[in-house]
């Protein structure tokens, strides 16, 4: 016999608002690690790249130091510029080698003498300060040869270009790159190098450079993401046990629904979880637009946040209906 119970309405309900309010605190603690690690990602320079998209980058793997003084006696660097771009650097770029009209200097500033002199010398951006034609980078004095004409990327406009002055022992551990005015070049330039490489011993591997920052920065801040990643799993198993309260609640409607004959119980269950997951999403993209939504990237923030906290809710529902399933059975 059917024994009215006052208090049950209210377990649902409340089972109800727990997942909402599991699920709005999931959606504002997401946004607000996508606007740390973004702005993290951008105060650390990553963002930043002065050279343009027909740049092409590549490793030497296994080599801290290379001797590259055969870069002086053979046509192997022409009509481009040989750069070596620092981990996390940003805007500072070692110029290894630079030749011809169509470099990206457009064959001014820098001459075949300024990589062999042993003097440091650089070209800075129209935007870049220096004091008394010097400027200084991790604590060494770069002579500045002269400033570049302001340029529609503004990156390049706050870079800086270096030279070491010495080929005999070019630090390795950093990224390469070649670029030029013409992406011919580059590939002519690409292919000279690789095969003066080969003949040294040596191999070039072609990279993504972007996938190369974004694996340096995850190392650069490797205990900051673990203690995020943490945090995150304590969040998706949150959303597990209220689902799978919040189904337990709702067990009494799946029976008058099969009494009724009412086929795909499951995906009624899972829409009305969606309904829910919907309205929380909303106040928790509110909730953080209000509170912390002033930079510049709230909008990109908000769609990647969103986009993580749906794959986590959808992925936190199909656990709990597979369990679900599993324990029926």
């Amino acid at each position: 016999m059917y024994r009215w119970n006052p208090l049950r309405k209210l377990r649902v309900k409340l089972n109800q608002y727990l997942i909402g309010a599991v699920c709005i605190i999931t959606a504002v603690f997401i946004c607000n690690i996508v606007r740390h690690l973004n702005n993290l990602y951008i105060v650390d320079n990553y963002e930043n790249e002065a050279l343009n998209k027909k740049t092409v980058y590549f490793a030497v793997k296994s080599y801290p130091f290379m001797n590259m003084e055969f870069l002086l006696g053979e046509s192997i660097v022409e009509n481009a510029t040989l750069l070596l771009h620092a981990k996390g650097s940003g805007l500072y770029y070692e110029v290894i080698f630079s030749s011809g009209k169509n470099d990206i200097f457009h064959g001014k500033f820098f001459s075949k003498e300024d990589f062999i002199s042993g003097n440091r010398s650089a070209v800075v951006g129209s935007a870049t300060s220096y004091d008394n034609n010097h400027v200084y980078i991790k604590e060494k004095d770069y002579t500045v040869k002269d400033a570049m004409a302001e340029s529609i990327n503004k990156a390049l406009n706050y870079s800086v270009f270096f030279t070491e002055g010495r080929l005999d022992k070019v630090t390795a551990t950093s990224v390469f790159a070649i670029a030029s005015q013409n992406k011919k070049d580059i590939k002519k330039t690409l292919e000279r190098i690789s095969k003066a490489l080969e003949d040294r011993g040596m191999e070039l591997q072609v990279i993504d450079y972007r996938k190369t920052q974004y694996a340096d920065f995850i190392d650069y801040h490797q205990q900051l993401i673990i203690l995020l990643a943490g945090l995150g799993i304590i969040l998706f198993l949150m959303n597990i046990i209220s689902i799978a309260f919040w189904l337990m609640g709702k067990r009494g409607k799946e029976r008058v629904w099969f009494l009724f004959g009412y086929s795909h119980i499951k995906l009624r269950l899972g829409l009305e979880y969606i309904r829910t997951l919907i309205v929380s999403l909303f106040i928790g993209i509110a909730v953080y637009s209000l509170v912390w939504g002033k930079d510049s990237n709230a909008i990109q923030n908000i769609m990647i946040s969103s986009m993580i906290t749906i794959f986590m809710e959808m992925a936190s529902l199909l656990i709990v209906l597979v369990a679900h399933k599993s324990w029926e059975e």
